[in-house]
């Protein structure tokens, strides 16, 4: 999918979501909350179709409950547990084209999301995470209780909080354009970092490596910062 697809599609789902319903059910039942679900990522992109749009939250809801794992669970509590998921699901699905406009690599899928990450994206030889949820309460709560959860992390990630005022479509709170430019950001940070570490590091390497007769502490710190330099271009994708 390139940019111009992916904004084709984004536009077309914000078009669509304000004829979607949405609604929740209270029920909590312990033994539900506690289980361990199928993929409901999975069973979410299962269901869109051809146009790229979401299924409708009663035909997720259903399918996630039909699923033989979930058999001897509560039905009714089972349907409200996969209706609380849904709106993540549909909020994912907008901002994965989000950032597909921007970036040419984004991946998801149940794998990641249960090492914590929503999407990882690649930009020249890096990999970083990005974690979505809502800004409630609740929201940042559930968000402390993944990171307990998965731990250290093989890349760093960057967590974006959807604000129920700034940019809702329909019943949906979904992520403005402006999270893109926020990852954006973040990502130039992170790489600013590993080459300032870079810089401060010169001393010791300078002390740990064997260098040739004659060279002079100059010469060293020119080869030095030539090959940071050289690494910050390869890292990018420009070598």
């Amino acid at each position: 999918m390139d940019a111009i697809e992916a904004r084709t599609r984004r536009m077309y789902l914000e078009l669509a979501l304000p004829e979607y319903p949405l609604a929740f059910d209270t029920l909590r039942d312990p033994a539900v909350e506690g289980a361990r679900f199928p993929s409901m990522i999975a069973i979410y992109w299962s269901l869109v179709g051809s146009d790229s749009l979401p299924p409708r939250q009663g035909a997720f809801m259903a399918a996630v409950a039909e699923h033989e794992s979930l058999a001897g669970l509560p039905r009714d509590a089972v349907l409200a547990r996969a209706g609380r998921a849904y709106p993540s699901l549909v909020r994912q699905h907008h901002f994965e084209f989000l950032l597909r406009e921007r970036f040419a690599f984004v991946l998801r899928g149940h794998q990641l999301d249960l090492a914590g990450i929503d999407f990882l994206l690649f930009r020249g030889n890096r990999g970083y995470g990005v974690g979505l949820s809502v800004e409630t309460e609740d929201g940042r709560k559930w968000h402390a209780v993944k990171d307990r959860r998965h731990g250290v992390l093989p890349v760093t990630v960057l967590d974006l909080y959807a604000d129920q005022d700034q940019y809702r479509v329909g019943r949906f709170w979904l992520h403005p354009p402006e999270d893109v430019g926020r990852v954006e950001e973040f990502i130039e940070r992170e790489e600013a970092r590993v080459f300032e570490y870079a810089a401060f590091a010169l001393d010791d390497v300078y002390k740990a490596t064997k260098r040739r007769p004659r060279c002079s502490r100059n010469d060293f710190n020119s080869g030095f910062f030539a090959a940071v330099a050289y690494l910050k271009e390869a890292l990018r994708g420009a070598w």
